[in-house]
């Protein structure tokens, strides 16, 4: 892996599942009544890390979805999770 990821930095690969599941579960208590009406919307998502919150929004309905990061790892990591969920180019 990349030397200097702040996603190896702080541990990030280590979350597990059940925390990624919570994190999720707050997305929606917290985020769902924000998002867009139509499932079409194009969504940007600045700091995407590893996808999580894409993830959860792929599960929500939407597939217009771009992910940006500066991260090499997070990026590899986001692409290993959507991997089949959203568009290759994504």
């Amino acid at each position: 892996m990349s030397k200097g990821s702040f996603y190896e930095a702080t541990g990030r690969e280590s979350v597990s599942a059940s925390d990624i599941s919570a994190s999720q579960d707050s997305y929606t208590y917290n985020y769902r009544h924000l998002l867009p009406a139509s499932p079409q919307a194009k969504i940007l998502d600045l700091g995407c890390s590893e996808g999580i919150s894409m993830e959860w929004l792929s599960q929500q309905g939407f597939s217009n979805i771009v992910g940006v990061d500066s991260d090499a790892v997070a990026i590899k990591r986001a692409r290993e999770r959507l991997n089949g969920i959203l568009p290759e180019d994504r």
